[in-house]
């Protein structure tokens, strides 16, 4: 029998240990798989973090039921949690709520075990004029102005179809023709996948624009000693960095990062 360890994420102390599953024929696990798991009389999500091993002596285990349509925790992130609550004192599914994505992360609380909704999406491929209209020849024969207005009012970053009926009082009906006329793109996504409207609004305003890195700032005196000293310090052990706010410790930070 195939068996792993998961931290349900639930908040409380009394969990700070993983718990031991086996698991049914037809899942493939990896460590950093979400996956439902039984706890009690409820079902909760967990965070795999051992694949193999076997079952505790004199203890009947209980299946996983499902993997869960989200993305894998990176098994450095899982270690890292571990660590976290290790060094730190906290319980260790706390610490996982870091590490795991918001939307499995809202649910360490909650008393039902997460779907990601799936939801009809739709974004603008077709470049607007400055005026934030688009050329005529682009659109489909027969246009109406009110329908010019939508297609160039449509974002070109994914949004839901419902979102943008409702915001441009609109029709599903005019979004399809935009669609059968290549000026949208339709698809089905699930709705974490969306952007926000700020997202959005960036994204938009600043198509062409790369961000660059801050340069760095050159460090003082002391900073310098003080990097000298955490790097001359042996390897494993702690370093306390003094400095009141705003003497740059962060700067001291970056440079051993670095």
């Amino acid at each position: 029998m195939s068996c792993v360890e998961v931290y349900p994420l639930v908040p409380t102390r009394s969990l700070d240990d993983a718990l031991t599953y086996s698991v049914p024929e037809g899942i493939s696990l990896v460590e950093g798989s979400i996956v439902e798991v039984p706890l009690g009389p409820r079902a909760r999500v967990g965070v795999v973090s051992r694949v193999g091993g076997r079952a505790p002596d004199g203890v009947k285990l209980r299946d996983i039921r499902r993997v869960l349509d989200l993305p894998t925790i990176p098994d450095s992130l899982v270690r890292l949690a571990e660590w976290v609550a290790d060094q730190y004192g906290c319980a260790r599914t706390r610490a996982l709520a870091l590490v795991v994505s918001p939307q499995v992360a809202a649910h360490a609380k909650a008393a039902e075990v997460p779907h990601r909704a799936r939801v009809q999406a739709v974004r603008r491929v077709i470049a607007s004029e400055p005026d934030g209209t688009i050329a005529r020849d682009q659109l489909p024969s027969g246009c109406t102005s009110r329908l010019a207005n939508v297609a160039g009012s449509i974002p070109m970053a994914w949004q839901s179809v419902a979102a943008v009926v409702e915001q441009l009082s609109t029709t599903r009906a005019s979004i399809q023709r935009l669609a059968q006329a290549g000026v949208v793109e339709l698809a089905t996504m699930h709705l974490d996948e969306l952007e926000s409207a700020g997202e959005q609004a960036a994204s938009e305003a600043r198509p062409d624009e790369v961000m660059e890195p801050a340069p760095a700032l050159p460090l003082t005196a002391e900073q310098q000693h003080a990097v000298a000293v955490c790097q001359a310090t042996t390897a494993g052990a702690g370093a306390l960095l003094m400095g009141i706010t705003g003497s740059g410790k962060t700067e001291v930070y970056m440079e051993l990062i670095e």
